[in-house]
């Protein structure tokens, strides 16, 4: 949990982020936005994950924080913009060699990552 509450503030988030451990959730992160501050919930499976992987997770779900309005694959668009595109390739490799491939639904392909 080190390594991701590290990750965070290297972002420089625009309000304070508790960072929670669970356990087998459907996910591997999710954050919650309250009033003065956020929430990360970060799944265990996350501490196998490749540290560039958990960067592009991160800031895939502190953008969902900072705009809510933006769709999953428009996170991951914004993701890319901000020089983020090979973490989020690590993270689509590590989830593809354990789990089905992202389908358009769930955000960016890696298909579309690489040909972005």
């Amino acid at each position: 949990m080190k390594r991701i509450r590290r990750i965070v503030r290297s972002f420089r988030p625009s309000k304070p982020v508790l960072v929670i451990e669970v356990n087998k959730a459907d996910y591997y992160m999710a954050v919650s936005n309250y009033f003065l501050l956020a929430i990360l919930f970060v799944d265990k499976s996350c501490r196998k994950m490749p540290t560039p992987a958990v960067k592009a997770l991160v800031l895939h779900e502190l953008i969902h924080l900072e705009d809510p309005t933006l769709s999953e694959r428009g996170v991951d668009l914004r993701v890319i913009q901000l020089g983020f595109k090979e973490h989020l390739i690590s993270f689509h490799r590590w989830h593809n060699k354990k789990f089905k491939k992202y389908k358009r639904k769930d955000g960016l392909t890696l298909d579309e990552i690489l040909h972005e």
